[in-house]
């Protein structure tokens, strides 16, 4: 999958080998500099690209987990995204997030930097702190759909409840349904019987420069499991 610091890194090396050689007196200080400030604008594109890309692949692993499929094993764009949405470190993060968010709903109605829905969310504390639990109990496992539902809750300010603009009456239906999905049970299996595979192909263009991205999505055959 697409790491932004592993794309940028070997030409961000260039650059600073450019500049201890000028700095050893073994080429000119100006060229050196010229060299380096290229190195690190291509790098800095590199990450950038490959921000891109694997902004991309979440997305589109995303889709397929809001479903409540299950994760199959040769689906390397599922199993790579079902890992880092479900690891632990993520959870503490959700779960700090919904906390922070319970603080705020009980400090006294101030001008705050997060445009909480604080009319609608308030009488639901509870259940937004019983979500902020249900993150934080790591020795449960938790289902990927859950974990997308959550992220979409907390991240998405255009169109979830919990913040102005959301509708009041989802805020108690959002929760309840992400308490539901991270314990629930996934659907089909993904890339077998007839559901839709996917394939990821993660490759390199331009001789080994910027990550490109192809997802084929493929029809398993018709005649069931195989």
């Amino acid at each position: 999958m697409p790491r932004p610091l592993a794309a940028a890194a070997p030409i961000a090396a260039v650059a600073l080998v450019a500049l201890a050689l000028a700095a050893a007196g073994a080429v000119p200080g100006a060229d050196a500099f010229v060299v380096a400030v290229g190195c690190l604008l291509l790098a800095a594109l590199r990450g950038l690209l490959a921000s891109r890309d694997r902004w991309a692949l979440r997305r589109t692993a995303d889709a397929r987990l809001r479903t409540g499929v299950k994760v199959h094993p040769e689906s390397a764009l599922l199993v790579w995204r079902a890992a880092e949405l479900t690891c632990d470190r993520n959870r503490r993060t959700l779960s700090g997030s919904l906390k922070g968010i319970a603080r705020e709903l009980q400090r006294p109605s101030l001008v705050s930097a997060v445009p909480l829905n604080r009319r609608a969310v308030r009488p639901h504390l509870e259940l937004v702190l019983a979500l902020a639990s249900r993150l934080a109990q790591l020795d449960r496992p938790v289902a990927p759909k859950g974990m997308v539902l959550v992220e979409e809750l907390l991240t998405d300010g255009f169109r979830s409840p919990l913040y102005v603009g959301g509708r009041d009456s989802d805020v108690p239906a959002a929760l309840e349904r992400c308490l539901s999905a991270l314990d629930g049970e996934a659907g089909t299996t993904e890339g077998a019987g007839t559901a839709e595979g996917i394939v990821v192909h993660v490759a390199e263009r331009n001789g080994g420069g910027v990550l490109a991205r192809s997802d084929h999505f493929n029809r398993a055959h018709s005649g069931g499991s195989r």
